[in-house]
């Protein structure tokens, strides 16, 4: 089993556990609990200090294409434009992705967003034709929003995005910081 293997396993462990519930969660009460979300940041850091110890050289890349990526998301969230149980989600997905590579991270996230956006699209379209949103108030607003002020919730989309990438990070890239032989 490579280093990189062995350093994920705890977090993408915890992160499958997780999955549903938070989807679930997100789709009935469009909210992302802290109490299933922020236990997975420790889980995090113990991966990374484990992949820094069995792997070699420390993914300085990775990790610094994720702080970003955690630093825009949280910017968006303060500007009302994304929720923040999304941003923490988000930061949690590039810290699970980043294990791979800070390419990894960012397609992940990127393919969470585009599938978020084909649900929000889908959404105002449907309203459009029967005047109510799926699972929300009866108009649609500017932004996505029912009339109840309720988003689209876009932790699924985040989720499916990286549940996507790891498979194909998993089968197709080798680890990106095996020790040289």
């Amino acid at each position: 089993m490579s280093p990189l293997t062995l350093a994920a396993l705890p977090l993408y462990a915890y992160l499958a556990v997780v999955t549903l519930p938070l989807t679930m969660s997100d789709l009935r009460e469009r909210r992302l609990p802290n109490l299933l979300v922020l236990p997975g940041y420790p889980v995090a850091a113990a991966s990374w200090l484990l992949a820094l110890v069995l792997g070699g050289p420390f993914p300085f890349s990775s990790a610094v294409a994720g702080a970003v990526a955690l630093l825009g998301l949280g910017v968006l969230a303060a500007l009302g434009s994304l929720g923040m149980g999304d941003a923490k989600l988000a930061g949690l997905i590039a810290c699970a992705l980043g294990l791979h590579s800070w390419g990894a991270a960012v397609a992940g996230l990127a393919v969470g967003c585009v599938l978020g956006g084909i649900w929000a699209l889908g959404s105002r379209l449907a309203a459009a034709g029967c005047g109510q949103m799926p699972g929300g108030g009866d108009r649609v607003q500017p932004g996505g929003r029912g009339a109840d002020g309720a988003g689209i919730p876009l932790g699924p989309a985040l989720l499916a995005g990286l549940w996507l990438v790891a498979g194909l990070a998993w089968g197709m890239q080798p680890p990106a910081y095996t020790a040289p032989a």
